[in-house]
């Protein structure tokens, strides 16, 4: 009230000066907090208790023994391309708890060891921690790993609408997606997607030792460090930008029960030419076919004449639909799932140390801009030089500006969607300059958030300004920004960093089931075509479950246009050129498990059902602005679609009959009616099918045949074949 007093007896010019003043100390503030919760947070708030985790050892990489020294080292494998992964350590983490159980309970007379114990065992057996990356991005270059700056993926992949920071839209992304995938494949009603918080279970934990129950799930799939507070299934679940939102968790399971129905009535036109067909004439058949001989051994090695489905299924439509009712009946509680729960904030890995060495060169950055701004604002006009006069509003002003600059920019998606455009131009100049720059190991200068006036800290000074002021001042600003980046990276300047914020997500882990014995896996679908063949037999619901996996991610394709990033090994080969956009993935993870009786199980599940690429509609108001041609994968998603999901339903549903003891009606049929048929299927299918298995085939044979340019499309597949970890 007296502020508001104090205004009306100023003028116009002296409010805006009294504001600016009251801005800078309320800004100053809010920095001081900041560095405070980051060098000094609070005792058992989200980030100390993230920190403490990764400090004291309780959670860390996972390790495997080198087959050389026989030493434990880290696992590369289990490292994601966009996230580092962390496994519980039971004894350290037993020994963190019992210090933290003490802490809280400081007059308890009874031990909590056992309790302690149990909690352990609880948390340990079930999570792995998942910390988003800030500064680089994983990229395999066959067998190679490349370290891309993570600046570099965002400007070369936000503007086609594939967001690469870890930050809140790349993050609502992703569980869009998770939960988009989790209404056709999960089980949301019986097997919640969002697992218990592990923030959460601890503080609970910690507040009873001995009365302490695990949670059923969590409630929030995403959640603020700072507030704990966040969104729920409700919030974030989106089918399609044209479908209405869920308007809570009991409609959103109700679709979820709708799309776990069989249905597969509705897909007859889609799966009975496949199914009646004799055999399948695409580019993508024939390099199969052609891998299996002497001369495709030869040039293609052992190893790829062994792997994919080169068989074409002897059942007819009508046997494949009673196998497909029968299974997606007897699985319609099954989840291929695995739960996971989110947070978001700073970067738990960075230490109290860090921080305040990051925060001292940032003031010292700071401080020679604001030398270098006051001195252009003098010849400015005499209403902004008059605010900046002032040392506090210059500082801070320069601080946030700086801030601002350093963000990774906003970029606007491009809603282009063919190959033969602008924007793919674009891109593949970009993708060509960038992997010239890692190439050459060439310093690369992140692009940065140049529009000050965005900035919302920053708008009411902007507002002030005419027009051609703020135009000039802008320059200016923009000038002197990167100037000062480049006397930092010639080591002549302060260097400012960003005070980085990233996701970490506790996911369940692979071999977690409810506290039965895992006594096999888990191992990637690929080893069910090699070393692991004979498990098809021995575990009969492999194939069944793979059957109802596939057939349900190929109903979310037709009926919304997307699909699932499988992760296949080698996206040129083995999508491109062999078709196996499934067959070849390792996100798709097999575990045998043992129940309490004794008998043994398989379970089916994908590790991390994001990423997904769709069919964009040809209707201009029916896409999605957040859409481009990185979410049409680069427009031939859909090419490879449709023939890589029958060759997935064709291998499971063949193993499912194999091990029923049907034949198929093929085999009945008489020479002459096989003749016709494979007459028909040349005349009728046989050129369109090899025309689209070339064009698509063609987008991997340039970067399969010639070396360099394969490389920089290499690059742009990144996204696509970056590694996924096994957990």
């Amino acid at each position: 009230m007296q502020a508001e007093a104090i205004h009306g007896y100023l003028d116009e010019e002296g409010a805006d000066m009294l504001y600016f003043m009251e801005w800078a100390r309320d800004a100053e503030q809010k920095r001081a907090e900041r560095l405070e919760s980051l060098v000094k947070p609070e005792r058992f708030s989200d980030l100390w208790v993230k920190r403490e985790l990764l400090r004291s050892g309780a959670v860390r990489h996972f390790m495997k023994k080198d087959p050389t020294t026989g030493e434990m080292v880290e696992d590369d494998g289990t490292k994601g391309a966009h996230n580092d992964v962390y496994e519980f350590d039971r004894g350290k983490l037993v020994v963190l708890l019992k210090g933290w159980a003490k802490f809280k309970n400081p007059k308890a007379v009874e031990s909590f060891d056992f309790a302690v114990e149990k909690f352990a065992d609880y948390i340990s057996g079930r999570f792995v921690m998942k910390v988003g990356r800030t500064r680089h991005f994983i990229v395999k270059f066959g067998v190679e790993r490349r370290y891309v700056p993570r600046d570099m993926m965002a400007a070369a992949f936000d503007p086609v609408g594939y967001p690469q920071i870890n930050g809140p839209k790349r993050i609502e992304k992703l569980e869009r997606e998770v939960l988009r995938a989790n209404a056709y494949i999960g089980n949301e009603e019986k097997h919640s997607i969002v697992a218990p918080c592990v923030l959460s279970e601890i503080e609970r934990f910690l507040g009873n030792p001995l009365g302490f129950k695990p949670a059923v799930s969590g409630e929030f799939m995403l959640r603020d460090d700072s507030a704990k507070t966040g969104k729920t299934i409700s919030d974030v679940a989106e089918i399609d930008s044209n479908i209405p939102k869920f308007s809570d968790r009991s409609a959103y399971i109700a679709f979820n029960k709708e799309a776990r129905r069989c249905g597969i009535d509705k897909l007859e036109d889609a799966l009975r030419p496949f199914f009646d067909s004799l055999v399948r004439l695409g580019l993508h058949d024939v390099v199969q076919r052609f891998a299996s001989t002497k001369l495709g051994k030869k040039l293609l090695g052992e190893k790829r004449a062994n792997a994919g489905y080169k068989r074409h299924t002897t059942l007819i439509y009508e046997e494949a639909e009673k196998i497909i009712k029968r299974l997606t009946a007897k699985y319609k509680d099954h989840s291929f799932l695995a739960a996971e729960q989110t947070t978001y904030g700073y970067d738990p890995r960075v230490s109290a140390e860090e921080w305040g060495k990051i925060a001292e060169g940032n003031e010292e950055a700071v401080s020679c801009f604001e030398h270098d701004f006051t001195r252009v604002m003098r010849d400015m006009p005499d209403y902004i030089r008059a605010i900046f006069d002032d040392p506090k509003i210059a500082h801070e002003f320069c601080y946030m500006a700086m801030e601002h600059w350093h963000q990774s920019p906003d970029y606007p998606v491009d809603q282009t969607d063919t190959v033969m455009s602008l924007t793919m131009v674009k891109l593949l100049l970009k993708a060509a300059y960038y992997f010239y720059i890692l190439d050459s190991k060439t310093p690369y200068t992140p692009q940065r958030s140049t529009k000050f006036s965005d900035e919302e800290g920053l708008k009411r000074f902007f507002e002030k300004f005419k027009e051609e002021d703020l135009l000039e001042m802008s320059k200016r600003m923009n000038l002197m920004l990167r100037l000062h980046d480049q006397c930092a990276k010639q080591g002549k300047r302060p260097k400012f960093q960003r005070f980085e914020k990233t996701s970490t997500k506790m996911q369940e882990r692979l071999d977690y089931n409810g506290g039965d014995k895992k006594i096999l896996g888990p191992m990637p679908i690929s080893e069910l075509m090699t070393k692991n063949k004979k498990l098809l037999k021995d575990y009969r619901g492999i194939s069944e479950q793979l059957l109802v996996y596939f057939y349900q991610l190929y109903k979310m394709f037709k009926q919304t246009g997307y699909i699932l990033d499988q992760r296949p090994d080698n996206v040129a080969e083995g999508v491109f050129i062999f078709g196996d956009w499934a067959l070849q993935a390792e996100n798709i993870q097999i575990v045998i498990f043992e129940d309490k009786d004794g008998n043994a199980y398989p379970k089916v599940v994908n590790i991390d059902p994001e990423d997904h690429f769709r069919k964009l509609p040809k209707e201009t108001d029916k896409k999605d602005p957040r859409e481009g041609l990185g979410t049409s994968g680069l427009s031939v998603a859909d090419l490879i679609a449709e023939a890589s999901a029958h060759r997935s339903i064709g291998f499971a549903i063949d193993n499912v009959a194999d091990n029923m003891g049907i034949p198929g009606d093929k085999t009945d049929w008489p020479p002459e009616r096989l003749l016709v048929q494979a007459a028909l299927d040349v005349t009728r299918t046989g050129v369109s099918n090899i025309r689209t298995s070339v064009d698509d085939a063609s987008h991997a044979a340039r970067g399969e045949f010639r070396s360099r340019i394969g490389e920089v499309l290499g690059f742009l597949g990144a996204v696509l074949q970056s590694p996924r970890q096994k957990i």
